[in-house]
């Protein structure tokens, strides 16, 4: 399924970037409006993904084993990544080795949720 391997490895790349882009912004940034704003991007990202899959699979694959498979896929990499954002703003002068610390974090906070995920993908893959 070309979809589930989208979601499950491209579409949590996107908070890497936001992240990126979060430690490259040159003017402040307001952190309650950036968390609750990414919060809800998530959850948008998690809605499309599961009701793309769950209609690809034809119903097959139960809703509930999706959702928390692609929240846990999605929130763990955001939340990782967007604290660290925050903090090196405050922490790292260098650009590049900020830049490259968050680049570590991201393929350490996807590795932690894949494999927390990983569980109920198994159930995806199984029972599709």
């Amino acid at each position: 399924m070309w979809l589930l391997q989208t979601a499950f490895w491209l579409v949590p790349c996107l908070t890497g970037a936001f992240a990126i882009a979060l430690f490259l912004a040159r003017r402040p940034v307001a952190a309650p409006a950036t968390w609750l704003g990414g919060l809800l991007v998530i959850a948008f990202l998690v809605a499309a993904a599961v009701a793309g899959v769950y209609v690809a699979a034809r119903g097959v694959v139960p809703a509930s084993s999706l959702i928390k498979a692609f929240a846990l896929q999605y929130y763990i990499p955001f939340v990782v990544l967007t604290g660290a954002a925050f903090r090196f703003r405050a922490r790292v002068r260098s650009r590049h080795l900020g830049v490259a610390l968050l680049i570590v974090l991201f393929l350490i906070a996807g590795t932690a949720a894949s494999y927390a995920a990983g569980h109920y993908f198994d159930i995806v893959v199984a029972s599709g």
